[in-house]
């Protein structure tokens, strides 16, 4: 990443080095990747995509062509204006009725308590279910499968 970044502040936006044997290039400004993202004239590679894959799985982001435009035309509903604004209400009052609990001067484990509030947004966003009393044996057995 240090790499990327002082690369990107030497040459700006655009820019092309080799990667061992293989030309990159580097882009590093939020429109002119959306630019490239959106075009559909400009394919990944193979190799591109087999890491994408292997970092991501079979998902939205790593399909192309006409599974991927049928797959982001059944998950548009989810990303409606109005479900993401109750999307982010749900996350406000999780989160402060969570914070509610803390108390002064306490020493608190964030990563065990952030896992712990994502699972239950997550939870309640996608399957109504309330899991707050099953989130922490959850978060216990996350731990264990994710690095």
């Amino acid at each position: 990443m240090r790499f990327l970044a002082e690369w990107s502040r030497r040459y700006g936006d655009v820019a092309s080095f080799r990667l061992g044997t293989r030309s990159a290039v580097l882009i590093n400004h939020p429109e002119l990747i959306s630019r490239v993202l959106r075009d559909r004239s400009c394919p990944r590679s193979d190799e591109s995509r087999r890491a994408i894959r292997s970092f991501l799985g079979d998902g939205l982001l790593a399909i192309e062509g006409s599974p991927h435009l049928r797959h982001r035309r059944l998950m548009a509903p989810a990303f409606h204006r109005e479900r993401i604004r109750g999307y982010a209400e749900l996350m406000c009052s999780e989160t402060y009725a969570d914070l509610a609990n803390w108390r002064p001067d306490e020493k608190r484990d964030l990563r065990e308590d952030m896992m712990r509030l994502t699972f239950t947004i997550v939870s309640r966003a996608l399957f109504s279910a309330d899991t707050r009393d099953d989130a922490h044996e959850v978060g216990k057995a996350l731990e264990v499968i994710l690095p």
